[in-house]
């Protein structure tokens, strides 16, 4: 759900309750057909890690407001929002006047200098209007708030970023960055992917085709994901619409998946699917839709990240659906994942 046309997912929603200090909507009251969501106030783009004995949610919002982060202690809740502010001033490479973040993730790093949380954003690059690249901030706290760095560590156009993005045309923003440690030849690396999107072209009736990648890089383990080990490389690629976005990448033995969210983020037909490969660097040309339980009705099944669940071999995905009807907000839904003879599928929906 994230793109240029993406409108900022910022809105205060009537009908407010307290929990804690913080000020959340009300539970919607439930919609026919549709399922009801497993927090009770907006959560889109979910960015999960567990830590802490808790689970920790990144959304979409502003780096300066204090409703990105939420926490619960199991995956289907009860779920609260953090006091936090996402970041604790702005970056130095980004926008003093749009302070807008889409899709946070992070990451826990074990370095020299202890553990650490490194969360990854796209925000808006300082001097244009639109145009996104991502950053990354430390904390030593899964719930930050993150201290930022001063230069982006992934943008097409620079900016002093050390994943310049080499080969690639220019695009309208480069977001979704998620981290996803692997095993290769015995060694732990760090990866972070990430989409490109470029206008392809505006047809006769004045709508926008788009162009979209997805990309990694390795990053260094040792630098708390501050250096880039070599080039980025291209992953996937849809030279027209629909978009392509989103990208996971989760490793079960020699078996790498990579799961992508595919569609119109305002259409409930958004949706995820997955290709398979046995080299991270390889992948099939078009992606196969995720089986979801009959019944599931969230309106949208994209925007999700596959991780680890409890107990241990157990899998869940968080993804974004909206509720209660199909011009609301985006909702955080949980669902656990199996694998028959390796293929990914949502058994249920919590």
């Amino acid at each position: 759900m994230r793109g240029n046309l993406r409108r900022a997912l910022v809105a205060t929603v009537a009908g407010a309750v307290t929990i804690g200090s913080m000020m959340v909507a009300a539970a919607p009251a439930p919609a026919a057909g549709y399922r009801a969501p497993v927090a009770s106030y907006k959560i889109a783009d979910p960015g999960v890690i567990y830590a802490g004995g808790q689970w920790v949610t990144l959304a979409t919002g502003a780096w300066d407001t204090a409703r990105t982060i939420s926490t619960a202690p199991e995956a289907d809740g009860p779920w609260s929002l953090s006091s936090h502010t996402l970041l604790t001033r702005r970056p130095g490479w980004a926008s003093s006047t749009d302070h807008s973040v889409w899709a946070p993730s992070e990451v826990k790093i074990d370095g020299t200098d202890g553990t650490k949380y490194v969360v990854f954003y796209a925000a808006v690059i300082a001097g244009e209007t639109s145009k996104r690249c991502i950053g990354s901030g430390v904390s030593t706290s899964p719930t930050g708030p993150f201290v930022p760095r001063d230069t982006p560590i992934s943008c097409i156009a620079g900016h002093g970023a050390a994943d310049p993005e080499p080969g690639t045309i220019n695009a309208d923003s480069t977001i979704d960055p998620t981290a996803s440690y692997v095993t290769i030849d015995g060694e732990n690396r760090l990866y972070l992917l990430y989409k490109t999107q470029h206008t392809a072209y505006v047809d006769s009736s004045g709508n926008k085709h788009y162009y979209s990648t997805i990309r990694m890089a390795r990053v260094n383990i040792d630098s708390y994901a501050t250096e880039v080990l070599g080039d980025s490389h291209q992953l996937t690629e849809r030279t027209d619409n629909p978009i392509e976005e989103n990208p996971v990448l989760v490793q079960r033995g020699g078996t790498f998946t990579l799961f992508t969210s595919v569609g119109g983020y305002t259409l409930c037909s958004y949706h995820t699917e997955w290709r398979q490969s046995t080299s991270i660097w390889s992948w099939p040309a078009t992606g196969t839709p995720l089986s979801f339980p009959s019944g599931t009705n969230t309106c949208g099944t994209g925007d999700a990240q596959v991780v680890p669940g409890l107990p241990t071999d157990s899998w869940r995905i968080f993804f974004s659906g909206r509720y209660p009807d199909s011009s609301s907000d985006f909702m955080l839904y949980v669902g656990t994942v199996t694998w028959s003879n390796g293929t990914p599928a949502v058994y249920s929906i919590l």
